[in-house]
């Protein structure tokens, strides 16, 4: 089975500090011996301990390795999905203690992009929730990879004490199905990272007050391009065609350091500009 890891917005020193996690990040706390498939809300509530589902699909899975997927970690693994009426599931997992504010937190979790009924996929959301009930504020975007369990990274600064850490299916009308699993989140401190050892991210001009444009130094296909605060919260993202570069107009956005993130069909660049 092919492994695929990705590292995203690489802005916080590698120092961590323990104390932070999931009570059931792993799902390994669950009340079923055998695959469970389009559990209701309260079904599913009552079968997962500590991860609450409150998505208007109400179908999410607890899956086992018969079932369609072998799980990333351990005997079990969540499977959300979305149908084209605009139906999607979603479910937040709840925290061994909240998010303090303004703490760097890295945040880890696999995803699989399961096509054993339907040939594509959705993009799944990942966000910060005070409740078990509500989304809460967005913080990653991503499209799972097709039939490979891919590690995702993402580092935050929580601007809130949060309890949950929160998972939904985009409405893309794709009818994709994903399967989550090993949720884990620890403490970093630090300032930002030495970002220009990416040098194959060109970025010009730097600093820049309306336009800047950008060259990846790659003979592959560029797919997305993410633009993040120094918090980690996204700024801006879109889709590009163009290999040889592009540009992006940032008069709207305000004075201060960003970081971009270009995602190939095969690596990922991250660099940083300065909006003036």
């Amino acid at each position: 089975m092919k492994i695929f890891s990705h590292v995203i917005v690489a802005i916080i020193c590698c120092f961590k500090l323990s104390g932070q996690g999931f009570i059931n990040g792993d799902f390994e706390n669950n009340e079923t011996d055998t695959c469970v498939f389009n559990l209701t809300n309260s079904s599913f509530n009552s079968t997962v301990e500590n991860v609450y589902s409150f998505g208007i699909e109400e179908q999410p899975d607890v899956q086992t390795d018969t079932c369609y997927v072998t799980p990333q970690s351990g005997d079990w693994c969540i499977g959300l999905s979305a149908r084209p009426s605009g139906g999607h599931d979603a479910i937040a997992l709840e925290l061994t203690s909240s998010l303090v504010p303004d703490q760097f937190y890295e945040l880890k979790f696999w995803t699989f992009g399961n096509t054993s009924f339907h040939p594509l996929l959705d993009s799944l959301k990942i966000g910060l929730s005070s409740q078990n009930s509500a989304f809460g504020n967005r913080i990653y975007t991503t499209l799972a990879e097709q039939s490979a369990w891919q590690e995702h990274t993402i580092l935050f600064q929580s601007d809130s004490a949060y309890s949950f850490i929160t998972v939904e299916m985009k409405e893309d009308f794709n009818s994709g199905w994903v399967q989550i699993d090993n949720f884990s989140i620890s403490n970093s401190t630090g300032g930002f990272a030495d970002l220009n050892s990416y040098n194959h991210l060109q970025i010009f001009p730097n600093p820049a007050s309306e336009v800047v444009n950008f060259k990846v130094e790659s003979n592959t296909k560029i797919a997305q391009f993410s633009i993040f605060t120094t918090s980690g919260k996204i700024a801006f993202e879109g889709l590009i065609t163009n290999s040889d570069g592009f540009k992006i107009d940032i008069g709207n956005l305000p004075n201060g350091v960003y970081v971009v993130k270009v995602s190939t069909d095969s690596n990922q660049f991250i660099s940083r500009f300065i909006k003036i």
